[in-house]
């Protein structure tokens, strides 16, 4: 099973998927920070740099958007 996180914007629209599920419970707070730059090797792609948490335990997740 794979779960996603979609990232909506000006002009962008992806899903990043994660091949782990994170098991959260209801009102559990989840904490991060997602940072999207320009790729030095194409102009075209964007790098995707996301950081989380929740239950004590954190996470990260990169990805490049084409």
């Amino acid at each position: 099973m794979r779960s996603c996180f979609c990232i909506f914007g000006m002009n962008l629209q992806t899903l990043v998927y994660f091949y782990e599920p994170l098991d959260v419970e209801q009102d559990q707070v989840i904490e991060g920070s997602l940072t999207l730059s320009q790729s030095k090797e194409n102009a075209r792609f964007m790098n995707i740099h996301l950081e989380y948490s929740s239950g004590g335990r954190s996470f990260v997740k990169e990805s490049v958007m084409r």
